[in-house]
């Protein structure tokens, strides 16, 4: 199973190239979806994008003020920018994101990965179709490496390996926003992205890896790898957290270990040929047979809620409810407030 994050999709050339070569050089069955929110953490940009009006008024004049905002505004923007000869200029850009639809960083995008990797468990099941269940294996990258971490903490007994390429501990853009810079011509353009998530209230202890590997038994071998210059990835959060995962191999990828071929810079991503990266921890795996329940039912615990992972037809889904503890001990609280 293949996880992109931001900026990638299922119709990005390197996945495709992925899917063709993994599934013949190794024989494995590829999967990949476009998960919950997906279009939202692409590099496109609309017309949603929020100029700052101090900026505007400090810059432009009245008139050239209503011609960014009375027509196509991102166009208008950067033509006018453009013609005053600015080399940078800063941005907001609002997803249009809505309840319905939008990137939750999360728990609604690792069941949706989950979701389509067991409807195909599940076609091959039908049609009695063998298949080396102690070969299941995902693949992300950034958000996606975080979302395969997810996905293995939900389902532990499912997966027998994560290839973890600089992967967050935490979904960083629930806390900073997502910066890009969009070079137009002579003009470059700094974008802050703007999500709802952070806006929600959400249960940040979940979100965290830390917390809920806590109570995983893990048992796929995990290979991570982490720059030695990324900006979005704590080193001392990574390294704590593979220290408390078992089977879970931490690469530190500093100057010295850039071969030009594997890994091509130290920074978010290591600028990584993802072929290679694959090539270099598929030849890791130990060939090893354990039973395994693929349908297993699972539970996590944090202070807010408690969430049981079942299965209905095959495929596995959520139940959110309040932590009973959390309950008992409110109930408590409130009891002795009233004595």
């Amino acid at each position: 199973m293949l996880i992109p994050g931001f900026g990638a999709s299922s119709q990005s050339k390197v996945y495709s190239k992925m899917r063709n070569v993994f599934s013949d050089q190794y024989n494995l069955i590829v999967i990949q979806c476009d998960y919950f929110g997906h279009s939202h953490m692409q590099n496109n940009m609309d017309n949603s994008v929020s100029l700052n009006n101090d900026f505007l008024n400090k810059y432009f004049t009245a008139q050239e003020i209503r011609f960014i905002k009375e027509g196509e505004v991102w166009n208008n923007f950067v033509s006018i920018c453009k013609e005053k000869g600015f080399e940078r200029v800063p941005v907001v850009y609002r997803p249009r994101e809505s309840l319905e639809d939008f990137s939750d960083m999360g728990l609604m995008q690792a069941i949706d990965n989950l979701t389509a990797l067991f409807y195909v468990i599940n076609i091959l099941n039908d049609n009695n179709l063998n298949f080396n269940r102690n070969r299941i294996l995902v693949y992300g990258h950034s958000h996606g490496a975080y979302l395969g971490l997810l996905c293995n903490a939900l389902q532990p007994d499912l997966f027998d390996m994560i290839i973890d390429n600089s992967g967050w501990v935490y979904p960083t853009f629930m806390t900073k926003y997502r910066v890009r810079n969009l070079p137009s011509d002579s003009l470059q353009v700094t974008a802050y992205y703007d999500y709802l998530a952070p806006k929600i209230n959400m249960d940040h202890e979940f979100l965290d890896l830390r917390n809920i590997y806590r109570q995983v038994n893990n048992r796929a071998y995990i290979q991570s790898f982490l720059g030695e210059s990324d900006h979005l990835v704590s080193l001392e959060q990574k390294q704590s957290l593979c220290e408390m995962i078992p089977n879970c191999q931490f690469q530190f990828i500093t100057p010295d270990k850039v071969d030009g071929v594997m890994f091509k810079s130290t920074k978010h991503g290591l600028d990584a040929d993802f072929l290679k990266v694959f090539d270099y921890s598929y030849s890791r795996l130990q060939s090893h047979s354990r039973k395994k329940c693929l349908y297993a039912n699972n539970r996590i615990r944090t202070q807010r809620h408690q969430y049981d992972i079942y299965f209905d037809s095959g495929i596995p889904l959520i139940k959110i409810s309040d932590n009973d503890r959390l309950f008992s001990e409110n109930s408590q609280l409130i009891k002795n407030n009233l004595d």
